[in-house]
Protein backbone atom coordinates (compact mmCIF):
# COMPACT_ATOMS: atom_id res chain seq x y z
CA UNK A 1 0.00 0.00 0.00
CA UNK A 2 0.94 3.23 -0.68
CA UNK A 3 0.70 5.97 2.48
CA UNK A 4 1.23 9.94 2.29
CA UNK A 5 1.69 11.19 5.98
CA UNK A 6 0.54 14.85 5.92
CA UNK A 7 1.64 16.49 9.82
CA UNK A 8 2.48 20.22 9.88
CA UNK A 9 5.15 18.74 12.72
CA UNK A 10 8.40 20.00 12.37
CA UNK A 11 10.35 16.74 11.90
CA UNK A 12 13.84 18.80 12.62
CA UNK A 13 13.15 19.20 16.31
CA UNK A 14 14.15 16.43 18.84
CA UNK A 15 10.43 16.08 20.52
CA UNK A 16 7.18 14.08 20.99
CA UNK A 17 5.42 14.68 18.43
CA UNK A 18 8.94 13.87 15.81
CA UNK A 19 9.14 10.52 17.76
CA UNK A 20 5.29 9.25 17.08
CA UNK A 21 5.17 10.82 13.62
CA UNK A 22 8.81 9.07 12.77
CA UNK A 23 7.67 5.66 14.84
CA UNK A 24 4.19 5.59 13.29
CA UNK A 25 6.03 5.59 9.54
CA UNK A 26 8.66 3.91 9.88
CA UNK A 27 6.36 0.96 11.37
CA UNK A 28 4.61 0.80 8.64
CA UNK A 29 7.54 1.09 6.59
CA UNK A 30 8.89 -1.96 7.98
CA UNK A 31 5.60 -3.94 7.15
CA UNK A 32 6.07 -3.45 3.61
CA UNK A 33 4.19 -0.27 2.97
CA UNK A 34 5.75 2.51 0.81
CA UNK A 35 5.24 5.50 2.97
CA UNK A 36 6.33 9.00 2.39
CA UNK A 37 5.68 12.34 5.08
CA UNK A 38 4.09 15.58 3.50
CA UNK A 39 5.70 17.94 5.72
CA UNK A 40 6.95 21.67 6.30
CA UNK A 41 10.64 22.10 5.85
CA UNK A 42 12.30 21.15 8.74
CA UNK A 43 15.19 23.19 9.93
CA UNK A 44 17.29 20.43 10.08
CA UNK A 45 16.51 16.81 8.65
CA UNK A 46 15.81 13.83 10.91
CA UNK A 47 17.30 10.48 10.43
CA UNK A 48 14.90 8.45 8.58
CA UNK A 49 14.40 6.17 5.88
CA UNK A 50 11.43 7.31 5.26
CA UNK A 51 10.85 10.12 1.76
CA UNK A 52 10.10 13.63 2.64
CA UNK A 53 8.13 15.68 0.31
CA UNK A 54 8.65 19.36 1.93
CA UNK A 55 6.59 21.93 -0.20
CA UNK A 56 7.45 25.75 0.90
CA UNK A 57 5.65 26.87 3.33
CA UNK A 58 4.24 30.61 3.05
CA UNK A 59 4.70 32.59 6.38
CA UNK A 60 1.32 31.45 7.80
CA UNK A 61 -0.24 31.64 11.65
CA UNK A 62 0.16 27.96 12.90
CA UNK A 63 -2.96 27.35 13.00
CA UNK A 64 -3.41 28.20 9.25
CA UNK A 65 -0.42 25.85 8.36
CA UNK A 66 -2.54 22.34 9.34
CA UNK A 67 -5.21 23.64 6.23
CA UNK A 68 -2.08 24.82 4.07
CA UNK A 69 -0.64 21.54 4.26
CA UNK A 70 -3.96 19.51 3.72
CA UNK A 71 -4.83 21.57 0.90
CA UNK A 72 -2.24 23.26 -0.83
CA UNK A 73 -0.65 18.96 -1.09
CA UNK A 74 -3.34 18.98 -3.79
Amino acid sequence: MRILFITDVDLGEPDGPTAHVLGLTEAMSRLGHEVRILTPPPLRMPETDIQLCCPPLPRLPKLLRPLFSHFGAR
